[in-house]
């Protein structure tokens, strides 16, 4: 009776983790969905400070498939939308970064770390290697 009792505790167990797996894969679809396409970079800061001037002129962050490409330099991405805040992670060859995102619309917010230090909140500081971006869907 006892080994019944824990087989019954065990697929149950599976059986919701199942079921949270399939709620994240449709959050996150959803919006892997949704960041396709280019987006503009209205506002970026890293370190608590802007960028050099000039430096993101004319730079955009394009979304396809999960392909994500920027200053000329091409990556991938996942999302994990039932985070809180969301989760994005990207990667280029052997280089990992860590950010959050929200998403709304045409508006997106990312900010990102290095591979030990996902970011917790919508913010740079000094020394952290945080970079946020607020960015604009191109028309």
């Amino acid at each position: 009776m006892r080994h019944l009792a824990c087989v019954f505790v065990m697929s149950s167990l599976l059986a919701a983790s199942a079921c949270t797996d399939k709620a994240k894969d449709a959050a996150s679809q959803q919006d892997h969905q949704a960041l396709q396409g280019e987006w503009e970079i209205v506002s970026a800061e890293s370190n608590g400070e802007p960028p050099p001037p000039g430096l993101l002129d004319g730079a955009r962050f394009a979304f396809s498939g999960d392909k994500l490409t920027l200053l000329n330099k091409e990556g991938t991405f996942e999302v994990d939308a039932t985070k809180t805040p969301r989760q994005i992670d990207f990667v280029r060859g052997k280089t990992r970064q860590l950010g959050i995102y929200d998403l709304d619309a045409d508006n997106l917010k990312l900010c990102v770390g290095p591979a030990d230090d996902r970011p917790k909140e919508f913010k740079t500081k000094p020394r952290t290697d945080h970079s946020l971006f607020v960015l604009k869907r191109k028309k």
